[in-house]
């Protein structure tokens, strides 16, 4: 989704909520130019399904960054997200999915890293 493809949520939302809405279509054009202003300062989501703002903010405030190391569990590459067997319900393997969190001897992994980074 672009910003262009955003800001046009937003303003359906504006007629969803009428406290947000602008009633002459001036308004609503320099309402919509505005969110793309501030639409293109926010990185948006990259194709590991992480926020890089976000990310880049928990590694400052010293959260391990799970996605630095490799996954020893399910073997998921440095930089990409963990991933979960999933089973259909007789019980035979249907494929697998991204997890929302990181496995947990992943995240071992990174805040050793982590501590070994900080001693050095």
């Amino acid at each position: 989704m672009d910003s262009h493809e955003v800001a046009a949520v937003l303003a359906y939302t504006g007629r969803l909520d009428p406290r947000t809405i602008r009633t002459g279509t001036g308004e609503a054009q320099d309402q919509i130019g505005q969110w793309q202003e501030l639409l293109d300062d926010v990185p948006f989501a990259t194709n590991h399904g992480w926020d890089v703002a976000a990310r880049e903010a928990a590694v400052t405030t010293g959260v391990p960054d799970a996605l630095s190391v490799r996954c020893e569990w399910c073997h998921a590459p440095a930089g990409t997200p963990c991933r979960q067997r999933r089973a259909s319900p007789d019980g035979t393997a249907k494929g697998n999915a991204v997890r929302a969190t990181p496995h947990p001897s992943r995240i071992d992994l990174a805040t050793a890293r982590m501590d070994r980074q900080r001693a050095a």
